[in-house]
């Protein structure tokens, strides 16, 4: 068995975890929201016909391209940065026994100041002033994940 191992973490995040936490959800559902309204958009359903519906439990999306199915997945973190919600893109898979199963192919961080950040630690849109188009292309990225 692993032996746990305690972090650093931002320790006013923490000490005000409930409302750090609601704060992160409200934030999802924001961003879901926005990705909902976007995949509604002509330019993403005439250029990659993704759909974004509610996912069957929690805060998340259930995502359909022709690249595939996939679900968008949050869950509240906290590091030594502070709080950050935490999004996780997966695909569904067939084992060889046709059971599906849900590898994760891409994920990006939000933190409180609204800044989608890739897994590479790079800005991605800045959701409280995104400029003409970078959100519309961030959901081109989603979809396109669906692919690998």
């Amino acid at each position: 068995m692993e032996e746990a191992k305690l972090v650093p973490i931002d320790i006013d995040a923490a000490r005000d975890a409930e409302r750090t936490v609601s704060y992160l959800q409200r934030q999802a559902e924001m961003l879901i929201g926005s990705i909902k309204k976007e995949t509604l958009e002509y330019d993403v359903k005439d250029s990659l016909a993704m759909e974004a519906a509610d996912a069957d439990s929690g805060l998340g999306l259930l995502l359909t391209s022709p690249f595939g199915e996939g679900k968008l997945t949050f869950e509240p973190r906290i590091s030594d940065q502070g709080a950050y919600g935490y999004y996780e893109i997966k695909k569904k898979r067939l084992d060889a026994k046709g059971d599906v199963y849900w590898p994760v192919v891409a994920s990006f961080t939000m933190g409180r100041d609204n800044i989608i950040f890739n897994s590479e630690g790079n800005a991605v849109v800045n959701m409280a002033r995104p400029y003409r188009g970078q959100f519309f292309v961030f959901v081109l990225g989603l979809a396109a994940t669906l692919g690998l």
